[in-house]
């Protein structure tokens, strides 16, 4: 199913899965009519009232539900391209047109139901994703203002320890450890006092900051605009589908206005129409458009064994064509919270100073203190504590000892020193520590033809120790997106996986974007995939079982036309009753269903 089609769900419909509903349900009616028509004797007068009944209930789904799929094949008629959506348009006036000649004529079966069915097939296959794709601009950057009330330019405004920012400002007053991470994807909280200026979605950790807005809590946000901007010109390719339809659908019209009258000249209108509508039913696009999504939802039931949650079957097409992959780096590859790396020790007895260390940061908010979880703290009891906002803690222990851990900053490892009772003691060395993994997952995308690239806001000397051959630091939300604009615009096919807020645009302008599980919802909901997140080689095994199913895929496809185009040979001979139209193409349908679940591999190793 097409985006465009997504008017189905328009953000400001309250009820869109009623409306869905009473359409099912009279689609059902209406096959109940139709059945009652076609399987038992009737006489005229019921029969014109049973038709008229069916093709009343018909038409109440089309005026419900067909309006977004008129309009997507109207555009793409204008663009000069054929669409699935015309495919199954065929379809329709294949169900309607038989029946209107059964209700005119007084013989033959009646349809009515087959086009009330597929345009409830249709939309249903549109739903979610429509409603997904608004929801995720409604998640980001979801943050209120103060009290709820909104902020204008200029205002002053204060944030306490563990309060978010609500939009863009300069510090007045106040010193503290800012937490950046998700917005700018630099590793460590950075210590932030007066004139810096901090974005909205970050938020203080251990200092009280007195804050001038620097924009209006109702301006829209740049970084949505960027979201949006990358939404209205997405990277894609043609699906399958659709390169199927642009010569199915003339090679159908041809075949059925071939039929009507070659039937007409040697017979009569009521055959001719008979067998032009068996031709129309028996290629109702079912099997076409079924094909694609049967196989690619089997693969996301194998993807999500392997730790990857797909946002639709398109999704998993897109995976399979790419051949770049642009990499964040801080809580995509490497794990958000700092990690203690090495330590350097003045005093004697190392062991008692990591504990004492560990002890007084795990009695702290310090943005440091993470490092030390793993740390044992001994019997150190922790009887005062007092935070220096923007610099570290100091602490008062049961044994009279003074302890203190302050931040002297640092490039690629950030450097905390540690006095006690004034005396310097210790100097540890806290860091990121990359998956051990990632050399290896690095290889096998380079030996499946995709060249890596690592884009992240992160400094230079964090991010050259990652080992991609290809590194860009230091980039802001809209450089990420700059960056995926230029590899296409190189005729390259991106993919793109990050986790934080910052990340969204690139996620939303890539081919294929992965969002990692413990990252930002924005991130989730902008993504075509959500990752659980941990082996870096997850990443190649997901590309190489993405690309068997887009094997599959195209095998069923061809075995749908295959079908179709028999079937249009056997209604256009004349051989080919309008239900045994439909029930062909059923027969297509289930037979392309059970191929994906037969041949797409579920086990763990199908990679």
């Amino acid at each position: 199913m097409t985006p465009s089609c997504h008017a189905a769900c328009a953000p400001g419909e309250r009820l869109p899965w009623l409306r869905i509903g009473f359409s099912a349900f009279l689609a059902m009616n209406a096959m109940t009519l139709s059945l009652a028509v076609n399987l038992s004797e009737t006489t005229a007068a019921e029969r014109g009232r049973l038709h008229l009944a069916a093709a009343i209930l018909t038409a109440a789904v089309f005026a419900l539900l067909a309006g977004p799929l008129l309009t997507s094949a109207w555009r793409a008629l204008r663009a000069r391209r054929v669409s699935i959506e015309a495919l199954f348009l065929l379809g329709i006036a294949g169900a309607v047109g038989a029946s209107a000649m059964a209700s005119i004529t007084g013989k033959g079966a009646v349809y009515y139901e087959v086009a009330a069915i597929l345009l409830v097939v249709y939309t249903l296959g549109t739903m979610a994703a429509a409603r997904a794709q608004q929801r995720a601009l409604d998640a980001l950057l979801a943050v209120p203002a103060p009290g709820g009330a909104p902020l204008h330019e200029g205002a002053r405004f204060q944030v306490h320890p563990g309060e978010r920012i609500p939009v863009r400002a300069r510090v007045v007053a106040g010193e503290a450890f800012v937490e950046e991470s998700r917005l700018t994807g630099e590793f460590f909280a950075n210590r932030r006092s007066s004139g810096d200026t901090l974005p909205a979605g970050a938020y203080s950790l251990d200092g009280l900051l007195t804050l001038e807005a620097l924009e209006d809590s109702r301006t829209p946000s740049p970084l949505l605009e960027a979201i949006d901007r990358a939404r209205a010109n997405p990277a894609s390719i043609a699906r399958t589908a659709d390169r199927f339809a642009q010569l199915f659908v003339p090679v159908v019209s041809l075949a059925a206005a071939a039929t009507f009258a070659f039937w007409f000249h040697r017979a009569d209108l009521p055959t001719a129409l008979l067998h032009c509508m068996a031709v129309l039913l028996v290629a109702c696009p079912c099997a076409a458009g079924f094909a694609t999504p049967a196989a690619l939802w089997s693969a996301a039931r194998g993807l999500a064994a392997r730790g990857f949650l797909v946002r639709d079957g398109a999704s998993i097409e897109r995976l399979a064509c790419i051949d770049t992959a642009v990499f964040d780096k801080t809580g995509t590859l490497a794990a958000v919270d700092p990690a203690l790396v090495r330590a350097e020790y003045v005093l004697p007895e190392p062991a008692a100073l990591r504990q004492l260390a560990a002890a007084v940061e795990r009695a702290s908010r310090h943005p440091l203190a993470t490092a030390f979880r793993e740390v044992d703290s001994g019997d150190h009891v922790v009887e005062a504590l007092r935070l220096l906002p923007g610099r570290g803690v100091e602490a008062r222990l049961a044994d009279g000892r003074t302890v203190r851990l302050e931040s002297a900053g640092g490039d690629a490892e950030r450097e905390v020193l540690m006095t006690v009772d004034n005396r310097p003691a210790a100097r540890f060395f806290i860091g990121e520590r990359l998956h051990p993994a990632l050399p290896e997952a690095l290889e096998r995308l380079q030996d499946q033809g995709v060249q890596t690239i690592l884009a992240t806001g992160d400094a230079p000397a964090r991010a050259a120790a990652a080992g991609f051959p290809e590194t860009h630091p230091s980039l802001d939300p809209e450089a990420k997106q700059d960056l995926v604009r230029q590899l296409q615009a190189q005729g390259r096919t991106v993919l793109f996986l990050g986790d934080g807020v910052n990340d969204t645009p690139a996620l939303a302008a890539a081919h294929c974007g992965i969002a990692v599980h413990a990252g930002a919802e924005a991130a989730h909901e902008l993504a075509a995939l959500v990752w659980r997140g941990g082996d870096p080689r997850d990443i190649p095994a997901a590309i190489a079982y993405a690309r068997e199913a887009r094997r599959v895929t195209r095998s069923n496809l061809q075995l749908a036309v295959a079908y179709n185009i028999a079937g249009i040979a056997v209604a256009a001979a004349g051989l080919l009753h309008p239900i045994l139209a439909v029930l062909l193409m059923t027969c297509s349908s289930l037979t392309v269903t059970w191929r994906a679940l037969r041949l797409l591999p579920q086990e763990e190793d199908a990679a």
